[in-house]
């Protein structure tokens, strides 16, 4: 291919810059709660509250329709997909079976750094157990930072990045009903036993059991929030 056809005009990179700053904004917002579910997306007003043009962010809201975080409806313009049992039974269906897929190849396929990173990350997730932040933003955010680096280190021998991508897809997709779960009083105080059975069962190898448990596990979330 000739060296002039390969040249990346500078307004198209600048414009995927823009707009892929944008998705992460908006993605971040709405997953952490902080725009409602079931809110209008105003194009202006997010362009101004993000200093990013309105081209940027109606591209990003339909990325982030395209992912499910996002309904366009013609007139009635963008909005927040609301919260529901049903999107959340959905969501964890999905994840339960990529989840228990990758777990499945890791288990096989794990070496000693593989369990040492699962000892480690179950080991800070102790640590935020015994000693949760005061503050309810900061217990969601590293209660987030260390859920997922346990889950991801389960997974993480699978061998697979696209498994590893399309799982962490799903699981940011259940981020905003773990903050609901957080702001509604729930405990997440027994998170380190539940946790610990799961590594414990990964970490001998014992796949039906840790499937079991992990299926259990994945259950817990749409059981807290809607009482199931």
């Amino acid at each position: 291919m000739p060296n002039d056809q390969m040249k990346t005009n500078p307004a198209e990179t600048a414009f995927a810059t823009h707009t892929e700053a944008a998705a992460r904004l908006l993605s971040d917002a709405i997953l952490s709660g902080d725009i409602a579910p079931g809110a209008r997306l105003n194009i202006r007003a997010l362009s101004e509250g993000t200093g990013l043009g309105p081209t940027p962010i109606r591209e990003a809201l339909a990325n982030l329709a395209g992912r499910g975080l996002v309904t366009f409806a013609g007139q009635r313009g963008f909005r927040v997909v609301p919260v529901s049992p049903e999107d959340l039974e959905s969501i964890m269906t999905a994840r339960t079976v990529v989840e228990q897929g990758a777990l499945t190849l890791s288990m096989a396929r794990g070496t000693e750094e593989w369990e040492v990173e699962v000892v480690a990350s179950l080991h800070r997730l102790k640590m935020f157990t015994d000693n949760p932040p005061a503050d309810l933003e900061t217990r969601i955010e590293t209660f987030e930072r260390v859920h997922w680096r346990f889950h991801l280190a389960l997974i993480a021998a699978c061998g697979s990045d696209h498994l590893i991508a399309i799982y962490r897809d799903l699981y940011e997709q259940t981020r905003r009903y773990r903050s609901l779960m957080f702001k509604s009083d729930a405990d997440a105080g027994d998170a380190y036993e539940k946790h610990g059975q799961l590594a414990q069962y990964c970490l001998s190898r014992d796949k039906d059991r840790a499937l079991e448990v992990l299926s259990g596990h994945n259950n817990i979330l749409l059981n807290t929030i809607y009482q199931r």
